[in-house]
């Protein structure tokens, strides 16, 4: 059974583009796309498996730390402000780098 990728944006050509490489390079993770924190939030108040979230630092509030917990969460970042509770990656940097990023923190967390 596949892992579980949430992403969350407000920038659908962001969303798209980064989608678009998770779904070339990373294959083991079936992605979930968010673009409203409202179905975000209602996505994480079911009990859908999720693995890892990975969303817009605009998305981080209280809620969704709170319904997240047990995730490995990672939020896409425009400044240099860590938020507790979340690991870190710059938004705007070549994919690649992203991504492994991403799996590094997820595999940190999970002793892969």
């Amino acid at each position: 059974m596949k892992k579980k990728l949430l992403l969350a944006d407000h920038d659908h050509e962001y969303m798209k583009e980064l989608s678009y490489y998770f779904m070339e390079q990373v294959p083991q993770f079936e992605l979930v796309l968010f673009t409203k924190e409202e179905t975000l939030l209602q996505y994480l108040q079911g009990e859908e498996p999720r693995d890892v979230l990975v969303l817009d630092e605009q998305f981080v509030n209280d809620e969704i730390k709170s319904r997240s917990s047990g995730v490995t969460r990672v939020v896409l970042m425009t400044n240099q402000i860590p938020l507790e509770g979340f690991s870190g990656v710059k938004k705007y940097q070549k994919l690649s780098d992203l991504v492994s990023q991403v799996l590094m923190h997820y595999a940190e967390e999970h002793q892969l």
